[in-house]
């Protein structure tokens, strides 16, 4: 019962830390509290590991998780409150320290880890959702006489603030400050680092290069990623069954024997 009520307050701390950093990320300085200023000046400290590998790949994870304005060093600040805390809820709950323990820690170091993958497939997934019908609308721009530049900034303009939507307003940002569209859109595909954005874009380009229709190009594509969309669904749904098998005998069939067997074994007791 310990470990439970020790499991459940770990998550909600780790999720409250968590949490709390992101949100406060992108704050200004004035508007920046305690638990973040706290995370600076750990993130200082950090700053002067050598870890240029662990840097450039987290740094690309944050990026494609959405969060460009969130420094290394404080998620990495972030990664190293959570073995504490986990460690200080164990000894909490227990009283004292055992020799397992020691991988506690360890495990608090990489749980933030874990919560960014699913942060960054998360945001993926939106965005290869979202893409077919952002391409629609483009091209139905297009298609009634507006350039590319103009059609896209309608779209902005007309549209809520998605993970598409806030790639595609940095990549007008760029050519607003006097980058070619083609550098822009190649900066798009690495910021997303999708496979369907990155089709797209090429397509784009070249169809750029070549003076083929815009807007069939952008109609073919959204047509493609869709196709792709739907393919994956079905290979989704034809695997569930095979993963749903191990939970299934791990919890659910217990249960069953427990209820089915459980009067007759303790009537054989009795006797």
């Amino acid at each position: 019962m310990l470990l439970l009520i020790a499991s459940m307050l770990l998550f909600l701390a780790l999720f409250l830390a968590i949490s709390g950093l992101l949100r406060t990320a992108r704050a200004p300085k004035i508007e920046k509290g305690s638990f973040r200023r706290m995370l600076d000046k750990i993130g200082t400290l950090n700053s002067r590991l050598e870890l240029h590998n662990y840097r450039d790949g987290t740094r690309r994870k944050l990026d494609y998780a959405g969060y460009p304005d969130l420094s290394v060093d404080s998620f990495l600040a972030v990664k190293e409150l959570a073995g504490v805390i986990l460690l200080a809820i164990l000894i909490y709950a227990t009283g004292n320290i055992s020799p397992v323990a020691v991988l506690v820690p360890v495990i608090g170091f990489f749980l933030p880890d874990l919560w960014l993958g699913e942060k960054v497939s998360r945001r993926k997934n939106g965005i290869i959702r979202e893409l077919p019908y952002f391409l629609d609308m483009v091209a139905l721009c297009v298609e009634a006489g507006l350039d590319f530049g103009a059609a896209i900034n309608r779209i902005l303009e007309k549209s809520s603030r998605t993970p598409l939507t806030r790639e595609i307003s940095i990549m007008q940002q760029e050519i607003k400050v006097g980058k070619g569209r083609e550098e822009a859109l190649r900066n798009l595909a690495a910021r997303t680092d999708i496979q369907e954005v990155s089709s797209f874009i090429s397509s784009l380009i070249q169809a750029d290069r070549t003076g083929a229709s815009l807007g069939q190009t952008l109609r073919v594509q959204s047509e493609q990623i869709r196709t792709a969309i739907f393919q994956k669904a079905e290979k989704t749904a034809h695997e569930a069954p095979v993963k749903m098998l191990f939970p299934m005998v791990l919890f659910i069939f217990p249960v069953i024997f427990i209820v089915l067997l459980g009067p007759v074994v303790l009537q054989m007791i009795g006797r």
